[in-house]
């Protein structure tokens, strides 16, 4: 997914968050896997090349400002995932909350 959208080689690392979506508007159900992907070094950062089938802008955010922009299951997912290549764990999501808790905001 990684190349195909942004013309990008780079190794991915474990899995941070599993995140299970109840059918929506038509589609099934879905697991939405989310991998570390570690920094990228300033070369790497110029040789993206957005697909433009699939992405219309790119724009590098903090993680705060990058939530303040996100529907909240996808908020969810993307502060966990923060959270947990901070802690070094994985956690399960279900709509982009813990199972059985609150969101993490």
């Amino acid at each position: 997914e990684i190349h195909e959208e942004l013309a990008l080689h780079i190794e991915v690392g474990r899995v941070l968050v599993i995140d299970w979506l109840a059918p929506h508007l038509g589609w099934d159900d879905a697991v939405e896997l989310v991998f570390d992907g570690g920094s990228l070094d300033p070369g790497q950062v110029e040789s993206i090349v957005p697909d433009p089938m699939e992405v219309r802008q790119a724009h590098w955010l903090t993680p705060d400002r990058a939530a303040d922009r996100m529907a909240p299951f996808a908020r969810g997912r993307m502060l966990s995932a923060v959270a947990c290549r901070l802690a070094g764990n994985t956690q399960y999501l279900e709509r982009g909350v813990p199972r059985g808790g609150a969101s993490p905001e």
